[in-house]
């Protein structure tokens, strides 16, 4: 497995955010998804419902 998805509400993408910042996670936003990698490797987005 290479890629995981999951969806989030507009107010959860601020939680998102606000959350891997603080916990210095660095992350990419593409298109409203968020992406970062877990600590094996594993891309993992978190898209937009809306």
């Amino acid at each position: 497995m290479m890629h995981i998805a999951t969806g989030m509400t507009a107010g959860q993408k601020s939680d998102a955010v606000r959350s891997l910042t603080e916990h210095t996670i660095d992350f990419r936003e593409i298109a409203g998804s968020l992406y970062f990698k877990d600590p094996n490797g594993l891309t993992i987005e978190i898209m937009p419902l809306e």
